[in-house]
């Protein structure tokens, strides 16, 4: 579960700061999905200083995708990229390190193409986005 709370908070502060819509996106998300427990702006926010606490330490956003890639089934691999993809947008917008960071977590991931695919056709339906990659 933080495994993947922090992979979404990486989403969204990889254009250098949290917006309000993509922190209210990760608290959608949470709540929306029966196997995770139900999670409040303040435990988001404790998660968000353990991650803070983690690069002070040394730790990579690198480091942190690779360590959950190797915790993730693939079907929980598909679900964390899409729900990033998710938060990214979340501001209707797509910033080149938002992009960089996908393209990392499409390659520790290790991904089928078909699927990120899909993840990708739908995110332009509902957000517009012309490209994802």
């Amino acid at each position: 579960m933080q495994k993947f709370i922090e992979l979404m908070l990486l989403a969204a502060a990889a254009d250098g700061q949290i917006s309000t819509a993509e922190r209210d996106t990760i608290l959608d998300v949470v709540s929306r999905n029966r196997n995770m427990p139900a999670l409040t702006a303040e435990q988001l926010g404790h998660v968000q200083n353990l991650l803070l606490e983690k690069y002070r330490s040394g730790a990579t956003a690198e480091a942190i995708v690779e360590a959950a890639a190797l915790a993730f089934t693939s079907e929980v691999k598909l679900v964390a990229y899409a729900l990033c993809v998710e938060v990214v947008l979340a501001d209707t917008r797509l910033l080149p390190n938002e992009a960089e960071f996908l393209k990392l977590l499409r390659a520790a991931f290790n991904l089928p193409q078909g699927k990120i695919n899909s993840i990708h056709l739908s995110a332009q339906l509902r957000f517009g986005v012309d490209d994802l990659s």
